[in-house]
């Protein structure tokens, strides 16, 4: 992985965030991960050029020393959570954002995909009480004081289609964060996970004005969140929303996109 990155970065290619870790189908990790010895020798260097570093982890086995973390369901066949609070404690101490990838198309949950369902099925659950203890595990982090930023795992399966951020947001008000809370956890909050809070995340002089409105009032109903009338990148609106592929950086390019509709 140190070889591929050193290439990525000679090449021009490089990147402010790097994720390592397993998938939900693989629960307790083993010394051959990514994690321990490994982890540190690729933090160390990336963090030295000012790269972020961020982890997908389940299991609730490890050191931190990593900028963000996803995921963090702590999860066993016994379910989710399953961490004491003297871990969740340094956690919040640590101040490594914590994207739990929440946020799902509950329509499209009715069938779930075949390694969920083997979960569910091991922990002797439904998929409504799944997801509630996600919920439970969620806000008892937050409680905790541990730093959230939304995120959704976009694209890997169809409950995790493209478009499904909102869905994350709305279930953070549910999982107890306010409504300004839960929304910071996806403008200035997830700016500065990413490293880009200097220009981004925030309404004001300086920043780029990339904007999102609404048809309704969030501080009122946040699920207007899946109303959206209109959206600005960099001061240029973007209204009717186009099928596209938007560049963070550079300018605007404009080109068919399958994923987004």
């Amino acid at each position: 992985m140190l070889r591929v990155l050193r290439a990525r970065r000679s090449s021009g290619e490089g990147g402010r965030r790097h994720l390592a870790g397993r998938g939900s189908g693989e629960v307790d990790h083993s010394p051959g991960d990514v994690g321990g010895v490994g982890a540190q020798a690729l933090v160390e260097p990336r963090h030295q050029r000012h790269f972020h570093r961020h982890r997908q982890r389940h299991s609730s086995r490890g050191q931190f020393g990593v900028d963000g973390i996803e995921h963090c369901s702590c999860v066993t066949d016994r379910g989710f959570g399953r961490v004491s609070e003297e871990t969740v404690a340094a956690l919040a101490r640590s101040r490594i954002a914590v994207c739990p990838t929440i946020g799902i198309d509950p329509q499209l949950m009715k069938t779930p995909p075949p390694a969920i369902k083997a979960m569910m099925d091991r922990m002797g659950v439904t998929a409504g009480q799944m997801l509630q203890a996600r919920s439970d595990f969620v806000g008892r982090l937050h409680r905790a004081g541990v730093r959230l930023v939304s995120g959704v795992d976009s694209g890997i399966g169809p409950a995790k289609r493209h478009g499904v951020l909102p869905h994350a947001v709305c279930e953070l008000v549910t999982a107890g964060l306010s409504v300004t809370e839960a929304l910071a956890t996806a403008t200035s909050g997830a700016a500065e996970a990413c490293g880009v809070s200097a220009r981004k995340g925030r309404l004001a002089p300086g920043y780029d004005a990339d904007l999102l409105v609404v048809d309704g009032d969030l501080e009122t109903d946040v699920t207007a969140l899946h109303q959206p009338r209109s959206m600005l990148l960099r001061g240029q609106p973007l209204s009717p929303l186009p099928r596209a592929t938007l560049h963070l950086d550079g300018p605007l390019r404009h080109r068919p996109s399958p994923h987004i509709q």
